[in-house]
């Protein structure tokens, strides 16, 4: 029998024989299925997201409020009754206070990763297409940034406006859109040449159809992959702020600041040191799993 190649377009059809076309979306959604570790990685992450936004119903389902003190519990280990996970230095359930502080840290990632990739996207995107002196501007404005060392800016900004949630996710936004403006100009610079940018110019479509219809939509996939791997740098920078004694101020918990007051009590409380650490290393280590799973699945340039 002749091989695939050989044949024609009528000898296929007359052998009853079909082959199926696939889009890039339906490729890379067949090889993610297939990606056991980046599912667990999104199973997990799934499970503590649900457990840091229901944090409020689930506290009140348990009875343990987060802010509630008893010295007379206090630095009680994992697995003493009524505390799952034990009590801080002022009796408060350890468990309640990593579902909040979950909900503050995840929040501050998520939403300083979006508006840093918002930013990084627009101004990518518009240096990438546009090229010439505001290509150059961008250029300089990114490189200038990155020549400050992150922690040094995280610091100065930090230190110059009041500690809060919303202050924080304003300065891991202003330290983190540099690198998805690096990447987006990047895959701008790609596109704009393809025949349909090209087709679309000559038809009289506008700058601004042709960056926010035609380009944007191409840029979705490197878009996830970047917003999964920002978020748990971001997370991570939270927690570099809060040990340094700069974020969010107590008695408002985030994994940053349980983990920064408890240095001082590791021999009476260890576990006061590793949940939020755990939590805060599998957090970020699933976040980048997953970033890394979606760009093998979905970058053609990854896939086999």
């Amino acid at each position: 029998m002749a091989t695939l190649e050989q044949v024609s377009p009528i000898e296929l059809i007359a052998e009853g024989r079909h082959v199926r076309s696939e889009s890039q979306f339906a490729r890379g959604l067949r090889l993610l299925r297939r990606d056991y570790l980046t599912l667990t990685a999104m199973a997990i992450l799934l499970i503590l997201s649900i457990a840091a936004v229901g944090a409020p119903l689930f506290t009140n389902l348990l009875g343990l409020d987060p802010n509630t003190t008893d010295p007379s519990i206090r630095f009680q280990g994992i697995g003493a009754p009524g505390h799952l996970l034990g009590t801080d230095n002022l009796g408060r359930d350890q468990l309640a206070r990593l579902m909040v502080a979950g909900r503050v840290s995840l929040g501050i990632g998520f939403f300083g990763a979006v508006i840093a990739l918002s930013i990084g996207t627009f101004f990518g995107m518009a240096a990438g297409y546009l090229g010439g002196a505001f290509d150059d501007f961008i250029g300089w404005v990114v490189t200038t940034v990155d020549s400050i060392p992150s922690l040094f800016l995280l610091v100065l900004i930090a230190s110059v406006l009041t500690p809060s949630a919303t202050t924080l996710v304003l300065v891991v936004s202003l330290i983190g859109w540099t690198g998805p403006t690096r990447l987006m100009r990047g895959q701008t610079l790609r596109l704009r040449s393809m025949d349909y940018i090209l087709s679309a110019r000559a038809m009289g479509a506008s700058t601004l159809r042709i960056m926010f219809v035609h380009i944007l939509p191409n840029l979705f996939s490197i878009t996830v992959i970047s917003l999964a791997s920002s978020i748990g740098g971001l997370i991570l920078a939270e927690s570099t702020i809060s040990f340094l004694g700069l974020g969010v101020l107590p008695p408002e918990a985030t994994w940053g600041n349980m983990l920064s007051n408890a240095q001082d009590m590791f021999r009476r409380g260890p576990h006061l040191l590793f949940t939020p650490g755990l939590m805060i290393f599998v957090t970020v280590l699933c976040l980048y799993i997953i970033g890394d799973g979606l760009r093998d699945a979905f970058d053609p340039k990854s896939q086999k």
